[in-house]
């Protein structure tokens, strides 16, 4: 994806950024009660679109008086990355001499990211383009001292739709309902940023805390392949991702892709399936150890008398590149007193390497004595098995 098209929302032919100013096991397992879903969580999927990331490091003139890197809800830290073959600024000459380290001013990209996925998706009379990014820039554009913002960036851009039809666009983060509009080619046109997007904002910078970016950078899923040695991708390989905890209504896991469907009105039923892609391009320089991931289907259990257990197996990833520490796990939900975990293969608290780790719970049994009452007009309940993140 070009440097337009992660650019802000002025002319087509803009050739760089401006900054936005500038422009389970049931609980009371009752008799006829449908087949519940016991979710492996950690923490719980979002049912909603995310919070933004705001915590940050120090400001200082190495890194062009922004902030040297910000650090997503996991503990991952990712620094302004300003130079490294794997950095945008430098893979599109951001920076005026690229043969010598970057420094401030005159020597600096004028818009350089914390981290960047785009995503293309294509289907048959045209396509859609994702960007999203946590990015640095100048107010006027060129580099210039106290013309710092930062912010967090959703990019929306699409040719080939009905105009007028409406559609929804899923990504990792949330999900938006937009009308395509009769402005051939392109006829979807959405920006939105958050965060310091005027200077000053030397106390600002973590106002993109408001961001759609967020609560977790995004970074390559290892079951895949593995990233370059000190970051979480690479901008020029198309490649499957992890991180998003956002679940779309109906689906089972986070929606670590980008997808476009046609509806029937803002807000409305789903009429059409246009397209869906796995892919992104990701830039993220690490500022600290890589961060594992967890990722887990959740467990279907068949209805069951009060007192009796059920054994289910469990698959858990670590789809980070970094090694993931999981804690004691725990029965939530709203009948949580009901259930408890017992027995297993694996024993808590655990490591997982960045690879598969299968970890079978030998049941989730009701504390509740059998011969307890079951009223009629008794519903199902709901329990879900959480572990936290060492």
């Amino acid at each position: 994806m070009t440097r337009n098209d992660r650019g802000a929302a002025g002319g087509a032919g803009r050739a760089r950024t401006r900054a936005p100013g500038a422009r389970s096991r049931t609980a009371r397992l009752r008799p006829l009660a449908g087949a519940l879903v016991l979710a492996l969580t950690l923490p719980a999927a979002a049912a909603h679109a995310t919070t933004g990331i705001g915590a940050h490091g120090p400001v200082t003139e190495a890194y062009g008086w922004f902030p040297e890197w910000y650090e997503d809800a996991s503990g991952l830290r990712l620094e302004l990355c300003v130079d490294g073959p794997y950095c945008l600024s430098t893979a599109e000459g951001g920076v005026p001499r690229p043969d010598e380290p970057a420094r401030f001013p005159d020597n600096f990209p004028d818009e350089a990211f914390w981290w960047a996925a785009d995503s293309t998706l294509t289907y048959p009379g045209g396509s859609a383009l994702l960007s999203l990014g946590q990015e640095a820039a100048f107010a006027n554009g060129p580099v210039a001292p106290g013309d710092q913002v930062a912010f967090g960036r959703i990019r929306i851009r699409a040719t080939g739709l009905v105009p007028n039809a409406w559609y929804r666009f899923t990504h990792p983060f949330g999900q938006i309902d937009l009308q395509a509009v009769d402005k051939a080619p392109r006829v979807v046109n959405h920006t939105a940023d958050a965060g310091c997007t005027a200077p000053p904002c030397d106390d600002a910078f973590g106002r993109l805390s408001d961001s759609v970016v967020g609560p977790d950078f995004l970074q390559w899923d290892t079951t895949q392949s593995a990233p370059p040695e000190g970051y979480v991708g690479n901008p020029a390989v198309p490649h499957r991702v992890t991180g998003s905890r956002f679940v779309p209504e109906g689906a089972t896991e986070p929606a670590n892709f980008f997808a476009v469907q046609r509806i029937d009105g803002r807000g409305g039923a789903v009429v059409q399936d246009v397209g869906r892609t796995d892919f992104f391009l990701l830039q993220g320089k690490l500022a600290g150890p890589p961060r594992g991931h967890f990722a887990a289907a959740p467990l279907r259990f068949p209805d069951r008398t009060v007192g009796t257990s059920a054994v289910r197996e469990a698959t858990i990833r670590n789809t980070g590149s970094g090694v993931l520490r999981l804690g004691d796990p725990r029965v939530a939900g709203a009948d949580a007193s009901d259930l408890w975990v017992a027995g297993g293969t694996c024993a808590f608290p655990v490591t997982l390497d960045p690879h598969l780790r299968v970890i079978e719970f030998d049941g989730m049994f009701v504390r509740r004595p059998a011969a307890d009452s079951v009223r009629p007009s008794d519903t199902a309940g709901s329990a879900s098995v959480e572990t936290s993140v060492a």
